[in-house]
């Protein structure tokens, strides 16, 4: 008793530590007070049955299991709907603990193990306070608790004293003491206003600051390094051959109400593309942003009868900068304002890309406005196909709206110059091969529209291969008509910068004006706060659709996905038209094209639920009977004589000794038999047949002797078998028919 009390002194709040850190911080939906109970129980019983015996093992397991089983099937629903909402997380709450259990067990067999989990349970609460985490009083309490027991264990075992020297039994008759410490420790009041721990926090900031000041001047010079380049945003582009990824956050993103299911952030574009990089020329100082606006309401605005959130609707982000030092403004392509935390900070233009007039650093913030579009719905595809006539009310009339109507730089005239100015800097003259002159012909043949010849292109892409490791490029492709020819007739393998650059040269090929977009692909988590690593950053073309504006493509294999909502043309569903939809959203882990997708018929989902109800059931109740089994055997051995006891002894020596590997041959006899495995069986494990011998042919009862000397050959013979390995140990279930 006094060994199962210490252990629960250890184990039992070692477990809900780790069980309520894990429902709190690992996104489990099940209530505190059920991980709490489960904790508690698989801990209570763990510690019942590391110290019975055998027999009392197979019994306590199996009725716990029965009782978890008969417990599931009689619970009331009003019970399971507030409690057991879902059994994948029970399940998980179940190996927390049972790890914890057992890893906690383990550990606290040393001394030096006891000491370490008491600090580092000290120190996560330290570390949560720094982290701006909350933790549980009941988690202080335990972990307090915890240390506690190690505490006073320590002093009890190097404290200099007389008569009872255990420790063990000293920490069980001082337990009740830390028991009402930390009951005391759970119950005081905590005050609303947390310590602020300003001149500790200082050292910290300014430690952490430099810190990030090294690792950031340290991984500059590791992305200098071309053929060994790391996946991340630059000033410039090129083909870095190979690239590795790097994990380090570079921005939080906090979504508001609305948004696609990936949200493209661009942050520079480039114009000109010299067979090997990409550079920007167009650095002209304006308002391209505020015209792409425009040009997108006024497309729409031309269409009889048409509403515009059918087409496009907005959205609202906050980026906070993390590792990261930049001055570009990370924002969706249609971004209609940003606005940063700080007043002193402005925003400028430049070349069509926003900017601030300072460097961004750690823990900068801004908020973005901006437009999503349906782009890849049949609605919004036949309305950049078929195009409306121009109409200068219309356009006026935008402005009106915007209240932009007075500045002239936003008038129809204005906007007319927009339009050539883009195709002018967006369109240079593209040369490309013969057979890639060809090939572009047969690929867009029947292709009425230049959103369906950009869609081809984006297919045709997409369906080559997403490699990290394309290796450098040969020295001889140095013209924009080799690169295409090299990506497409050779190697058809690279990452986005590849895809995006062909996709951009064969879009101007076709007099489409398109331009090369550097920033950050993100998946969009409404209301949620999303952190962005350095390897989420992403290449993606942009074409110029005349009347609409800029308009994102994704060629890059195993990254397009469908994004789309339900127009007021293709449902009445009210309640539809509110609601971003996606089609084919999944997103492979290896960017590996979808092809030849066979439509299956939709599988009844399969009842694992019942399935491990009823297993576990089954295990419970035949360790069950297993262990009434053995009490009944037990407690029947006990009332025999002792005759009897060495005869059943006897059988289940001999049954031992075959599961060996020594079965006594037909017609042999016993002395035979006992010479024969001499030398392979422990000698004093054998003396028991010659007793027997004796017994069978000269009436030589067996007493109590005899019995004692053929139970320690029953015990020799067990260990034997236990060091002869895993199958025959598992053998020994046998003797329970025997």
């Amino acid at each position: 008793m006094i060994k199962m009390i210490y252990d629960s002194l250890y184990l039992i709040p070692l477990t809900l530590v780790s069980v309520l850190w894990f429902a709190v911080y690992g996104d489990i939906t099940m209530p505190l007070l059920a991980a709490g109970i489960i904790a508690l129980f698989i801990s209570i019983a763990g510690v019942i049955v590391i110290h019975l015996k055998t027999d009392g093992k197979i019994i306590a397991g199996g009725t716990i299991l029965a009782i978890l089983a008969a417990g599931y099937f009689l619970m009331p629903d009003t019970v399971y709907d507030k409690y057991v909402i879902d059994i994948t997380g029970m399940l998980m709450i179940a190996s927390v603990a049972a790890i914890s259990f057992i890893a906690g067990k383990l550990i606290c067999l040393t001394e030096p193990g006891r000491i370490i989990l008491a600090i580092s349970g000290l120190a996560s609460l330290l570390v949560s306070m720094f982290r701006g985490y909350d933790p549980l009083k009941i988690i202080c309490a335990f972990s307090f608790g915890f240390a506690f027991v190690v505490l006073a264990d320590e002093i009890q075992l190097h404290w200099k004293k007389q008569g009872g020297t255990e420790h063990k039994c000293h920490l069980v008759f001082i337990s009740p003491f830390i028991i009402i410490l930390t009951g005391v420790i759970f119950i005081m009041p905590v005050s609303d206003k947390p310590y602020d721990w300003a001149f500790v926090m200082r050292i910290a900031e300014f430690a952490k600051e430099n810190i990030d000041k090294l690792e950031r001047y340290l991984s500059r010079g590791k992305q200098t390094d071309y053929g060994d380049a790391f996946i991340g945003f630059a000033e410039d582009t090129g083909f870095d051959g190979d690239i590795k990824s790097s994990d380090k956050t570079v921005m939080d993103i906090s979504f508001g109400a609305n948004a696609p299911l990936r949200l493209y952030l661009g942050g520079k574009t480039f114009d000109t593309y010299t067979g090997t990089e990409w550079i920007k020329s167009y650095t002209e100082t304006g308002y391209d942003s505020v015209m792409d606006i425009l040009e997108l309401q006024y497309s729409v605005a031309l269409a009889e009868d048409a509403v515009y959130y059918d087409y496009y609707r907005s959205g609202f982000i906050t980026v906070n900068i993390k590792d990261m030092e930049s001055s570009h403004v990370f924002a969706p392509c249609k971004t209609t304002g940003v606005t940063p935390a700080y007043t002193d900070i402005n925003v400028y233009e430049s070349g069509g890309d926003l900017l601030f007039d300072t460097m961004l650093v750690y823990d900068d913030s801004y908020d973005v406005n901006y437009y999503y579009i349906n782009s890849d719905s049949p609605v919004f595809e036949e309305l950049m196909a078929k195009r409306c006539e121009d109409d200068r009310y219309i356009w006026d009339e935008i402005l009106i709206n915007n209240r932009l109507s007075d500045s002239p730089m936003y008038s129809y005239d204005a906007y007319l110059k927009y339009r050539e100015k883009m195709r002018e800097i967006y369109l240079p003259e593209t040369e490309i091969s013969p057979e890639m002159n060809v090939y572009l012909d047969e690929l867009l043949e029947g292709a009425d529209s230049d959103i369906e010849k950009l869609r081809r292109i984006e297919a045709l892409l997409s369906s080559m291969t997403y490699s990290k490791t394309p290796g450098e490029m040969p020295g001889d492709v140095d013209t924009p008509s080799e690169y295409l020819d090299y990506l497409i007739f050779e190697t058809q393998t690279g990452y986005c910068t590849h895809y995006a650059t062909a996709f951009v040269l064969l879009a101007r090929a076709e007099g489409i004006p398109a331009r090369f977009v550097q920033g950050f692909r993100v998946k969009s988590d409404k209301y949620n706060t999303v952190s962005v690593p350095a390897d989420r950053a992403h290449a993606w073309p942009e074409c110029y659709m005349e009347g609409f504006g800029w308009i994102p493509f994704e060629p890059t294999p195993g990254y397009k996905i469908t994004q789309r909502w339900k127009t007021t043309l293709e449902t009445d569903d009210a309640e539809a038209e509110t609601d971003y939809q996606g089609e084919s959203v999944s997103e492979p882990d290896i960017y590996i094209p979808e092809m030849n997708r066979e439509d299956g018929k939709e599988n009844s989902p399969f009842p694992w639920k019942a399935v491990l109800i009823f297993v576990v059931s089954a295990i419970g109740t035949a360790c069950t009977l297993a262990g009434l089994i053995i009490l009944i055997k037990k407690i029947k051995y006990m009332n025999m004589s002792d005759k009897d006891k060495f005869v059943t002894m006897y059988r289940k020596n001999m049954h031992i000794i075959k599961i060996l590997g020594f079965e006594i041959s037909p017609g042999e006899t016993l002395e035979e038999y006992s010479e024969r495995i001499a030398g392979r069986v422990p000698a004093d494990a054998l003396g028991f047949i010659g007793i027997y011998e004796a017994y069978i042919y000269n009436d030589a009862m067996p007493g109590e002797e005899e019995v004692g000397i053929i139970t320690g050959a029953y015990k020799i013979l067990i260990n034997t078998v236990k060091e002869s390995g895993f199958g025959k140990r598992i053998r020994l279930l046998e003797i329970l028919t025997v």
